[in-house]
């Protein structure tokens, strides 16, 4: 939390200092990416073997292009990336293939267009390692100039299909001799030159590194123009010789300045520079250079040996004016090569330092330059050490200076990263992308300008951090973003400009002036326009005046002031004061010096005249002179005295004369007639004036600093006077007050390095201060007070610091060398830096310290002693010796060498190294493993912890792999100050962890909830996180593996970073905006990071506010009865379940029962628990995540019959249910309170709940492989074609004349019915025809319902394709049904039966109009309620006779105990107890083994029908290969030994007359037996009466009845007795007769309580797709209609809104999905088992139910369901209400159920319908009817007008010829 907290006080003051917030980046996690460019929108990335595209706005990967080459063996790192814009066309090169480039199209970045070496005579390649950049550009004429480090040919220019342009005049190149090398750094085009930079060594034989800048001719294809000079950039007279990187930034049209970053060394952890010089000087320097070397004939004055160009220089030119004419052409690169000459630049161009980079921010590695609101930006990117990350510093270039005005660290980086590429935005969104070697992050910029705080634009600090996207808004008055402002003229200024200012005529007046008003003439440049203003002035806060306009001058009267003062003139537009000016009304004798008197603004100052001699200020009269009494007056201030430029020192306590020099001092005249004095301090000298302008004082002064300035000023009067008179003093004089003993600090080598203004001496007693002496003393001895480390590894290399005293200057070297132990065989060690130490007192630098590196200079030396200083001069008497020894050391590493000896590919590992010796030296520690691949991978962030007393310890960080893991490393080396060790080890690099899913994916504030991660080989990692990010902060908490997999961990939710919580409460309107984007407006979803090791997986997790608990008000007293404490709060189940609470009373647990949304409840204990603290009550504390909340204490209150009712039940939790369930039924029974019985069926159910859980765990595992499964394979939905028969047609009526076969006539008949049927379509397509016959068959009385279904489901078959015609039918037949008077009577219960055409036509065109929203959207919850309610039945045995089950939702169907004949013990009790089995199938002895489960109380069919389903997981039943009553069962046990079990055979047991079917107990089955399906048509079986392993056979197994004279078979005899045969009748678990059914009646209510537990299974199923049926938000466009439709008709016919309400439900809900629910097999190709059915119709019912709006309380009398669901209907008809008012509200786009129906109708036109055989058979049914049809439509005016009668009167006449 401290951390947080400092990190967020960080950011604070990072923004108040820069002005800017970013807004948290969005990063692209990417490998190793190298080159950047953005065009279009989008940024093009060249990554290692990949080249992305990448959208700018989304920041998702839009293209993914391979470059790998032969199956990637090779890595590709990209480093070339160019565009063609021209062409469209991307230029890239890489590491793969040596080198060579590619052409790619933008639009595909897959298609390789061109590639180098494929075609033609050049093979082009670039140099492969990473260690040599390559600099290329395009320029305007598609040629690519390549710039190419370490080659001996570096420039090659080429075109577009990678030829050569020209490789110079007769053969000719630009060619580097020997092995002399360039590393080119940048390149661009320019105004018709190309231009290189480079850094190199200065000649061939040097081992200085300098920054080179080479210019060519764009049109010199023979590079003839080439010229190269030093570029030089130095601060404080250091230079930083490494070029970084450089930049062009553009003040205007025409000047362009250049800018480059600059380091001391390749990579620099002292910061860098930025230089910066004018474009146009730059090639101007280029220009003189190159005379130069043509005129001194010797070119760049080195010897020839240090040539670096292989070139000829030939020059005979005699002076630099005649130079400068022959190389005119060049210069502005005419083409003519001849007159082009290679040259080198002697002299460098220096560069004017413009800015530093300090080590915190990193040395700068890339530069970008941009335009903002019109100014230029440098966008400066950094790379760091190790432990620091990259920044982002912006610079804005003011007058010429670059300005640093805001920085941020990036946040996507590695160990030791550096920014590679950069691209700024210069539109509104400013947006920012920064790569690095982890990926592309994208900055939003958004500025706030609140830093820039105040009112008034003069008094805004802009200096120093001129953001140029804040400036001053005029008629705000304040700092604004432009956006922010009018965008009417200068009402935005800039901070780059100035503020706005008045210029006044006359700045000031006299108060003596004549009137009492004053004019004043104003004039406002850049004043901000506004039509319609009002212009006003005024002083101060006075009455205001109207300004008059002319023009661009306002003129004010304002009113005079008396008295000598400065009075602020306010300007102001409208109420805005837009500008303010002082004005002076002025009185000559109130002003004191001589400077204020003659300097009064404007032509005032000719008003007022100093008199020196006085020293007063007086009007002027007529005679300048005559006012001064006849003495000169003073009216300039060159003339008045004052003050010289002095510099004055004084030693602290020492009396020192001091002469200040003056100036004008002569104008007093007689130097007796005035006095002087001196004041500083508070304190006063009189001092004295000779002949001349100085003044002698002298003083003392006492001080306890070393230095000191003290403000000195000076005062003269005259002599008679009591007026002092202060001198004028520009200068600001300051008096510095020193102590050469403080200030040398008792060093000898200080006291002389001290400036000369400071005259000091060395003596015995120190430090002292002598202006006379002028002798050096000497100093004393130089002595050794420390050095470190004090060991270092065998072998030398430490870096050793000796710190001392009395070493002398840094410019003098007297300390030559070191040694150990003073020997011939020391270890010797190097002085290679001075440790320096200066301040603002010394003129030279004083030597502190040494640092020297630590060598050997034998091979076994003594290496262990003292430290041994030798000096230059041999000028000490005595050694320099440490007091401390130095001791040289071998590392040794403890077996096992490295822990954990294995890591993922990917690195991240963090390893453990324990050993001795390893933690010495500077602790400079590093180590690296080589594989067997001799691939080195060195280890990041390598930490050494020191033992005290045990041994050292190193951790380290494993870096990845490239190649395809398993990879082993069997070598380790430590690298101790740079001296390397190798040791044995073994590490081996695996697969990856993969993380796929995390689940639940929400979370609370508080965290601590845990998340469940699934996904493969986790364990290959070893540490593992979850980390929360959002915005700049992140929370982090541990991961825990789970010890029996490789496949799951469990990881806390982290607790939200603290800036979630100020967002979720937020009132701010961008963030509500930004949580309207969730899921919901309380919650807010943050990125999740999953790490194991170097692996990450990134998801989204929501967090939501802590759940809340309602506190106990006062003591809680609890009843024992109660059995249940429930606990109130709000949203307890948002995010929790009952697995994450743990509530506690006292010391005992209370067991968690259920957690709803506003309660929760748990089973207490009986007893009242201890407390946890003595002599208190037990407290309730609940614990869930990291919330841990203390409710209050309670109290139990025993009652006597409570006490008789638990001891009685102590015999155990099952008879205590069986007294509650027992209990229940004696309410029903004697007709209880409804709220009692209520109360008693909760906590029936409670108990029940966590019973189901254990009882369902088999069914919710076997779920879980059908989720897995149907993400594979998908739902098996029916075609929509077989969807269509199912919905429209019943079985019977659809086999026995199917619609999509050909209706079989005769050929005669099928002649005369084409055309018939031609015209009878035709008609049927006309709206009134259509809607008189369908009016005409509803009237008939004998045309029942059967056929009026039938009738609808033709009519759709014949309108497929024509939904749309349908709808518009559907909304007259519905108005009819509901304006006819004949059914007013039964109006409520319309549409709740297909009681006629129009409703039955209703019904089907939902049916097909639904069925993409069925298949996308409801109709996958809908399989899985059939598939767990098919699976929850099956965990228990079901009788397949019948049908009744252990679990299930029917109580007519639930199985009972039956109480048999005593004479058989099997039939006495069934048993409910079945046990599970496991077999191991295989089909058709096929090699794969399906394990499957069944129940040993299945019978054969049953088993083979689970074993298919379990084979063949949601495989849709009509491509099932085989019905499973048509396979066999094969049992295999032992050796050889096979047996086909059957249903029925010789061994079933009978008993009288009833037979019962075998089961898997019956032939003793075990559990993992051998099993086989086979097909007996493909399969050769014997009789199966020569084996049976009787091991398996059950003691009550009649294994006589094997014999060969009565074979096993399933043809067995129905009677044992061949005299008296009869029928058997079957059983299975029950005999299904009277007495049984009798028996059952009798005991219904004991088994209520497996209803509950089978409730309990499926209840999520039921909610989870109620819900989704009831989602307004996705409310179908064809239901969405027809509820608008009818709300329209119930409105016109005032219905009231119970029968609205009917309406709604009966049409779509009930009809279209009660249907759905109860047959499932309608839309999917299943073959749903009858005992599934019935308790899906449970379901149904309860679905139905939901829909009632009237709630009845349950009592005796309820229907099971009621009972069982009574808590799931309230919740649900809720649902309802909040269904309908919701899609009432929801407006439908105008043409979005046109767009619907457009759809359906494409669809349902690729159908196959016959429509002929449709047609015919609605014929059929409409031809008994043909007078009624007539009639009908000669009555109705628009089908008479229409002629529609005779029509299909002709009709019917042609189809009965």
């Amino acid at each position: 939390m401290e951390l947080q907290i400092a990190l967020q006080l960080c950011l604070l003051l990072c923004l108040f200092y820069f002005g800017t917030s970013i807004r948290p980046p969005v990063n692209l996690v990417l490998n190793n990416p190298s080159n950047m460019l953005y065009y279009n929108g989008s940024l093009f990335i060249g990554a290692m073997d990949k080249l992305l595209e990448i959208d700018e706005k989304k920041f998702s990967v839009i293209q993914n292009g391979s470059t790998c080459v032969d199956l990637c063996v090779d890595v590709n790192h990209n480093k070339v990336l160019l565009l063609n814009k021209q062409q469209h066309q991307l230029i890239t090169c890489g590491t793969a293939n040596e080198g060579r480039c590619e052409i790619r199209g933008i639009r595909n970045l897959n298609t390789i267009i061109k590639r180098s070496g494929s075609g033609g005579n050049d093979d082009f390649k670039i140099p492969v390692s990473l260690s040599s950049p390559v600099q290329a550009f395009v320029d305007d004429n598609s040629f690519i100039p390549f710039a190419m480090s370490d080659r001996s040919v570096p420039l090659q220019i080429l075109d577009t299909n990678f030829t050569l342009r020209s490789i110079g005049i007769g053969g000719r190149t630009i060619t580097f001799l020997g092995n002399y090398s360039v590393k080119f750094k940048a390149a661009f085009h320019h105004n018709g030159f190309y231009y290189f930079f480079t850094n190199q060594k200065r000649h061939k034989n040097s081992m200085e590194m300098v920054s080179k800048i080479i210019r060519i001719c764009s049109n010199d294809a023979s590079m003839r123009s080439y010229i190269d000079t030093i570029l030089s950039c130095s601060q404080h007279g250091v230079v930083y010789n490494i070029l970084q990187d450089v930049a062009l930034l553009q003040t205007d049209v025409r000047t362009l300045h250049f800018v480059a970053a600059f380091t001391k060394q390749l990579v620099s952890d002292s910061g860098s520079i930025l230089c910066t010089i004018s474009f146009d000087k730059i090639n101007e320097e280029v220009n003189q250079a190159k005379i130069k070397f043509v005129v001194n004939k010797t070119g760049s004055g080195i010897d020839e040996s240090d040539h670096y160009l292989k070139e000829d220089i030939i020059y005979n030119l005699s002076n630099e004016t005649e130079a400068a004419g022959f190389l005119k052409p060049e210069f502005l690169c005419k083409e003519d090569s001849n007159n082009m000459h290679l040259a080198v630049g002697a002299n460098p161009i220096e560069l004017d330092y413009a800015a530093s980079t300090s080590k915190s921010d990193g040395w700068i590695t890339k530069l970008h330059s941009t335009m903002i609101n019109g100014f230029p930006v440098l966008v400066a990117g950094t790379g760091n050490v190790a432990g620091l990350k990259p920044s982002i510093i912006k610079y804005v270039l003011d007058d010429g200076k670059l300005l640093r005005y805001h920085s941020f660290n990036v946040t996507l980086t590695g160990y030791k990263d550096e920014v590679k590429a950069l691209y700024q935005k210069n539109e509104t969104d400013h947006s920012l992308f920064v790569m690095t070697s982890k990926g592309v992050e994208k900055f939003g910029t958004e500025e706030d300008c609140n830093s820039y705080e105040g009112t008034d634009c003069k008094t805004i600090d802009f200096s120093g951090r001129k953001n140029p996207l804040c400036g001053w808004c005029v008629f705000k008055q304040r700092v604004t973003l432009k956006s922010e402002c009018s965008t009417k003229k200068n009402h935005w200024l800039s901070p780059l400009g100035s503020c706005l200012s008045a210029n006044l005529h006359p700045k000031a007046v006299s108060i003596n002036h004549s009137t009492s008003n004053v004019t004043i003439n104003i004039s406002i440049p850049y004043l901000p326009t506004e039509s319609g203003s009002e212009y006003k002035c005024s002083f101060g806060d006075t009455e205001e005046v109207n300004a008059q306009q002319f023009g661009e001058i306002f003129s004010c009267q304002l009113r005079m002031k008396t008295e000598h003062s400065y009075e602020m003139l306010k300007f102001k537009v409208n109420t805005t004061v837009i500008a303010e000016e002082k004005f002076l009304f002025y009185d000559c004798s109130k002003v004191l010096k001589c400077g204020e008197c003659v300097n009064i603004p404007g032509e005032a100052s000719e008003d007022c005249v100093w008199c020196p001699l006085k020293g007063e200020c007086k009007q002027v009269t007529d005679n300048i002179n005559d006012t001064c009494e006849g003495l000169q007056g003073i009216n300039t201030f060159a003339s008045c005295p004052q003050l010289s430029n002095n510099k004055i020192y004084v030693h602290t306590d020492e009396e020192t004369p001091i002469p200040i020099a003056t100036m004008n001092f002569m104008s007093l005249q007689n130097n007796q007639s005035h006095e002087y004095k001196i004041v500083y301090k508070n304190l006063s000298n009189i001092c004295t004036r000779e002949a001349g302008e100085n003044i002698n004082c002298s003083f003392i002064v006492q001080s306890k600093e070393p230095y000191q300035r003290f403000n000195l000023s000076v005062w003269y009067k005259h002599q008679g006077s009591s007026k002092w008179v202060q001198v004028d003093d520009i200068h600001n004089t300051e008096v510095a007050v020193y102590s050469c003993r403080k200030l040398a600090e008792g060093k000898c080598n200080v006291c002389f390095a001290l400036k000369d203004e400071f005259p000091c001496n060395w003596n015995n007693t120190g430090c002292v201060y002598d202006r006379a002496s002028s002798d050096e003393a000497i100093c004393p001895d130089p002595t050794i007070t420390s050095i470190y480390p004090l060991d270092g590894p065998k072998g030398g290399s430490t870096k050793l610091t000796v710190l001392g005293e009395e070493l002398g200057s840094c410019n003098k070297t007297f300390i030559e060398t070191l040694s150990v132990n003073n020997t011939v065989n020391a270890l010797g060690c190097q002085v290679n830096q001075s440790i320096c130490n200066t301040t603002i007192h010394l003129k030279e630098k004083v030597r502190t310290g040494l640092i020297c590196i630590t060598y050997y200079t034998l091979t076994e030396p003594v290496s262990d002693g003292k430290i041994n200083m030798y000096t230059k001069e041999d000028k000490f008497e005595n050694n320099i010796t440490s007091s401390t020894n130095f001791i040289s050391k071998e590392p040794d590493l403890f077996e096992p060498n490295i822990n954990p000896a294995f890591g993922p590919a990917m690195g991240g590992t963090v390893i453990t190294m324990k050993g001795s010796n390893i933690c010495i030296g500077n602790g400079r520690i590093s180590a690296y493993v080589v594989d067997d691949n001799k691939r080195t991978h060195v280890m990041d962030q390598c930490l050494c912890l020191k033992g005290l007393s045990g041994p050292d310890t190193l951790v380290c960080t494993m870096t990845k792999t490239d190649k395809e893991p398993p990879v082993l490393a069997r070598k380790l080396y430590l690298v101790v100050d740079d001296k390397e060790f190798h040791f044995e080890i073994y590490y081996e690099f695996k697969t990856n962890p993969t993380v796929k899913v995390i689940d639940p994916v929400i979370g609370f504030m508080s965290g601590g909830t845990i998340i469940t991660v699934s996904g493969d080989d986790l364990k290959n990692g070893h540490d593992a996180f979850i980390i929360a990010k959002f915005d700049f902060a992140e929370t982090k908490e541990k991961c825990e593996f789970d010890n029996n997999s490789t496949t799951t961990m469990h990881c806390p939710v982290p607790k939200a970073p603290e800036s979630v919580l100020q967002m979720l409460n937020s009132t701010n309107s961008e963030t509500k905006r930004r949580r309207r984007r969730e899921a919901c407006s309380e919650c807010l979803s943050v990125e999740i990071v999953i790490k194991i090791d170097g692996v990450e997986k990134t998801f989204s997790l929501t967090y939501y506010h802590d759940p809340s608990f309602s506190k106990f008000d006062g003591t809680k007293l609890f009843s024992s009865k109660d059995q249940y404490l429930t606990i109130e709060g709000n949203d307890l189940n948002l995010v929790a379940g009952t697995s994450d609470y743990k509530i506690t009373i006292g010391i005992e647990d209370c067991k968690m029962i259920e957690v709803n949304k506003n309660y929760m409840t748990c089973a207490a204990p009986r007893n009242q628990p201890k407390a946890s603290q003595p002599g208190q009550l037990p407290e309730v504390n609940v614990k869930v995540g990291n919330i841990h909340t203390t409710l209050g204490y309670i109290q139990y209150q025993q009652e006597l019959n409570i006490i008789l009712i638990i001891a009685g039940a102590s015999g155990g939790a099952a008879v205590f249910l069986l007294v509650m369930v027992i209990f229940v039924c004696k309410y029903r029974k004697v007709g209880s309170k409804a709220k009692a019985l209520e109360k008693q069926l909760n906590n029936l159910e409670l108990e029940i709940k966590h019973v189901a859980k254990e009882e369902f765990l088999d069914m919710q595992t076997s779920m879980s492989t059908v989720n897995r499964n149907l993400i594979e394979q998908g739902f098996p939905y029916h075609s929509y074609q077989q969807y269509a028969c199912n919905a429209m047609f019943a079985t019977d009526y659809l086999m026995s004349d199917p619609v999509v076969s050909s209706y079989k006539m005769s050929d005669e008949l099928r002649a005369r019915a084409r055309t018939g049927m031609e015209r009878f379509q035709g008609l049927l397509e006309n709206k009134f025809f259509l809607v008189s016959l369908i009016t005409t068959m509803e009237k008939q009385k004998h045309f029942f319902i059967k056929e009026k279904s039938n009738f609808a489901g033709n009519l759709c078959a014949i309108m497929m394709g024509r939904m749309d015609y349908m709808h518009e039918v559907l909304q007259v037949l519905i108005t009819q049904l509901v304006e006819d008077p004949s059914s007013k009577r039964g109006v409520k219960s319309l549409f709740r039966r297909s009681e006629s055409i129009t409703e039955k036509l209703l019904s089907n065109w939902l049916s097909l109009c639904l069925y993409p929203h069925l298949k996308d959207h409801t109709g996958s919850l809908l399989y899985l309620l059939y598939i767990a309610t098919r699976k929850t039945m099956e965990a228990g045995p079901i009788d397949a006779l019948t049908n009744d089950a252990k679990y299930t939702l029917s109580e007519e169907k639930l199985l009972r105990k039956y109480q048999g004949s005593a004479t058989d013990e099997e039939t006495t009790d069934v048993k409910f107890e079945a046990k599970a089995l496991t077999l191991n199938v295989v089909v058709d002895n096929g090699e794969e083994i399906y394990p499957c489960k069944a129940l040993d109380c299945d019978t054969v069919n049953q088993v083979k029908a689970k074993c298919l389903d379990q084979i063949y997981v949601n495989y849709p039943a009509s491509q099932l290969p085989v019905d499973p009553t048509e396979l066999l069962l094969e049992w295999h046990a032992g050796f050889s030994g096979r047996m086909i079990l059957r249903d029925k055979d010789n061994t079933s047991k009978r008993d009288g007359e009833w037979i019962r079917v075998n089961t898997l107990a019956h032939y003793a089955v075990a559990d993992q037996s051998n099993m086989a399906l086979v097909d007996p048509r493909n399969a050769e079986l014997s009789q199966q009466e020569d084996y049976v392993n009787l091991a398996q056979i059950d003691p009550g197994f009649d294994v006589n009845s094997m014999g060969s004279d009565q074979p096993l078979t399933a043809e067995c005899s129905t009677s044992h007795d061949e005299e008296n045969p009869m029928e058997l009748k079957q059983w299975h678990l029950l005999k299904d007769d009277d007495a049984n059914k009798k028996e059952k009646s009798a005991i219904d209510q004991l088994y209520l309580n497996r209803l509950i537990t089978t409730k309990l299974s499926l209840v999520k199923y039921i909610d989870d797709l109620f819900s989704l049926v009831l989602e307004s938000s996705k409310c179908p466009p064809p239901v969405k209609f027809l509820y608008d439709f009818l709300d329209d008709l119930a409105e016109k016919q005032k219905i009231d809104p119970d029968t609205l309400h009917a309406w709604k439900s009966h049409s779509y809900s009930i009809r279209i999905w009660a249907m759905l629910i109860k047959t499932p097999s309608i839309l999917f190709d299943i073959n749903a088992p009858s005992y599934v059915s019935e308790s899906l119709d449970v379901i149904s019912q309860v679905f139905i139910e939901s829909f009632s709006r009237t709630e009845q309380a349950v009592s005796k009398e309820s229907p099971t369901q009621k009972l069982i669901f009574r808590n799931e209907l309230t919740n649900f008809r809720t649902h309802v209400q909040e269904f309908y008012k919701n899609v009432k509200e929801n407006v439908q786009k105008p043409d979005e159920l046109g767009q619907y129906l457009t759809s359906i109708n494409r669809n349902q036109q690729e159908t196959t319908f016959n429509k002929n055989a449709a047609l015919y058979r609605l014929y059929e049914q409409i031809k008994p009817y043909t007078d009624e049809i007539l009639d009908d439509l000669s009555i109705c005016q628009e089908t008479r007008c229409l002629q529609l009668n005779k029509k299909i009167d002709d009709i019917f006449s042609m189809m009965e010829e």
